[in-house]
């Protein structure tokens, strides 16, 4: 499985306006970007290739998603295409006037989005508070039982995951006495 997080931001480098803002819109009573995020993985493409856009956060300038792959990704950045057509696609729909539409500011040169791929140590961390006992076992058996990986660098940071767990467990078993 291959997985990589990416910022998305507004394609036009002037824009003032806000991701925050523009997710409190609602398209069926389903956020909007929640809606395009539903309709590309329902995608005849996305559901070939064992594909999967999950929404980590929406900042104000800046969107976090993490994509998945059953297989490799190639050229993953082309796999968020059908992310920002939906949502111009919704927004022309929702706002036929080009001068009331959400993503007016947002886009340049009919792009929604410039995005880059970035690392998961630089996610801001706060969601960790939030994830379930459920889903720290299932990371835990993931990252202790899954050995592949897709570089040196993807091994050594599993390994040094590995090695922290242990060490909190380690001194969580001497606390008890």
């Amino acid at each position: 499985m291959d997985v990589k997080y990416f910022e998305l931001r507004a394609a036009n480098k002037q824009c003032v306006e806000k991701f925050t803002d523009i997710a409190k819109q609602k398209v069926d009573k389903v956020p909007i970007f929640d809606h395009a995020c539903e309709y590309v993985n329902n995608s005849s493409s996305y559901k070939r290739n064992g594909r999967r856009l999950e929404i980590m956060d929406i900042r104000d300038y800046s969107i976090i998603v993490k994509l998945t792959s059953e297989s490799k990704l190639e050229m993953a950045s082309k796999s968020l295409a059908g992310f920002s057509r939906e949502l111009l696609r919704i927004d022309q729909s929702m706002n036929p006037d080009a001068d009331s539409r959400l993503f007016r500011y947002f886009s340049y040169n009919s792009s929604l989005f410039r995005n880059s791929e970035i690392d998961i140590r630089e996610i801001n961390q706060n969601d960790t508070l939030d994830m379930s006992d459920v889903d720290a076992l299932k990371r835990c058996v993931d990252l202790f039982c899954d050995n592949m990986t897709t570089s040196k660098e993807e091994a050594k940071r599993r390994q040094e995951a590995r090695k922290a767990i242990k060490n909190i467990l380690l001194d969580y078993t001497n606390s008890l006495g």
